[in-house]
């Protein structure tokens, strides 16, 4: 397998929690053994919201390629989502920093910080379902 080069990419999310001109920058990079990850550029307290993210609903019953199916997350009894932002880009740790809270008024997929993160620490989600990968 080759792995593939993903150019860094750097990201400035308006922090919604503090003052309207704080701003949190996130960092995509290509991690070793994982593929693309989000890293954090500077500290970010428990509790900061990170990325509010659009979603794109799709039916969950209908058996989807696996480029697409692995990207699905739940949002209700018929759908599920795609969200369109660096939610799908957060890799898994059993011991996450961040979680996922979904605002089904707005339709949006928050992420939001556990607990502090430092400045250049992976943020990882629990996937919280049957993985199909090995974990590093």
């Amino acid at each position: 397998m080759v792995a593939r080069q993903f150019p860094s990419l750097i990201v400035g999310v308006r922090a919604l929690s503090g003052p309207r001109n704080e701003v949190i920058m996130i960092k995509v990079i290509e991690i070793p053994e994982k593929g693309r990850g989000v890293i954090a550029c500077n500290h970010i307290n428990a509790g900061q919201v990170i990325a509010e993210d659009p979603i794109f609903e799709i039916p969950n019953d209908y058996n989807y390629p696996p480029e697409i199916d692995n990207m699905r997350m739940s949002w209700n009894e018929t759908h599920d989502v795609i969200a369109l932002g660096i939610t799908n880009l957060l890799n898994h740790s059993p011991n996450s920093n961040v979680t996922i809270f979904d605002d089904f008024k707005n339709r949006t997929k928050s992420v939001i910080a556990k607990r502090d993160i430092e400045e250049g620490e992976e943020l990882t989600i629990n996937y919280e379902c049957d993985l199909w990968f090995d974990v590093v």
